[in-house]
């Protein structure tokens, strides 16, 4: 029977990864999938990929709200210096106390949640979005109506200066 190919499983993991982080593109690039098998070549381990990953996420979702927003994620480039951190400086292992289920629940929890806020970021701007419309519709008819309405009940006459400004 067929192998799998090792590293193209490999390249495909990293990028399914990147793709469900907030703030990344929908489509990957030809850099994007050199990186990832330049990381599989490189013996970097999947589950440090995954925890770049999410770092880098997290780090850039808990800036001060005062900060201005960050651009958009651009490339799997991005995470690179926070995978070569994790490389030097390795997260300790599972002690025998920690039990699995909850080592995975912390694994897939995040991710999870980030995909969440991602898609809640999305309907929350579609919300203000229509509401800034639907306000600034009923405001453009208020200023119609109060053109041509007279506080002492006479009929005012439409003047030039009385155009709608839509």
């Amino acid at each position: 029977m067929n192998q799998p190919n090792p590293t193209a499983a490999y390249v495909t993991a990293v990028v399914t990864l990147y793709m469900d982080m907030p703030d990344t593109p929908m489509r990957i690039s030809a850099s994007d999938q050199w990186l990832a098998r330049n990381f599989y070549q490189d013996g970097v381990p999947l589950e440090t990929v995954e925890t770049a990953l999410l770092l880098g996420s997290l780090r850039r979702m808990i800036r001060p709200a005062d900060c201005p927003r960050l651009a958009p994620i651009r490339s799997l480039a991005y995470f690179r210096p926070v995978i070569e951190e994790l490389q030097e400086n390795p997260a300790r292992k599972i002690t025998a106390n920690t039990s699995a289920s909850s080592y995975e629940w912390r694994l897939r929890n995040p991710r999870q949640r980030l995909r969440k806020i991602r898609f809640q970021m999305i309907a929350n701007t579609k919300a203000w979005l229509y509401g800034k419309l639907f306000v600034a519709l009923l405001t453009e008819r208020l200023i119609q109506r109060a053109e041509s309405f007279s506080p002492w009940g006479y009929d005012v006459a439409e003047t030039p200066e009385s155009k709608s400004l839509a």
